[in-house]
């Protein structure tokens, strides 16, 4: 039972950990921008994008308004 507590307690330090780079590298241009390169390469992958949300997403000026669009693109209609 400890180690799954300690198992436990390790995931939510990592989860924590990736919110907290989010929000530190939120408009940090060199992060913003590989984010971008990510989002057009895998983030949207799959995914039929319109012309509007890729413009959209290569002109976003932080990395939450960019997972919005993704989210925008991969939320089913």
């Amino acid at each position: 039972d400890e180690a799954m507590v300690a198992v436990k307690h390790q995931t939510q330090r990592d989860t924590n950990s990736i919110y907290e780079r989010v929000i530190d590298f939120n408009t940090e241009k060199d992060n913003l921008f590989k984010f971008k390169l990510w989002a057009m390469e895998k983030g949207v992958e799959g995914f039929e994008a319109t012309k509007e949300q890729k413009s959209a997403l290569r002109k976003c000026k932080s990395i939450i308004s960019g997972l919005q669009i993704i989210e925008e693109i991969r939320t089913p209609k």
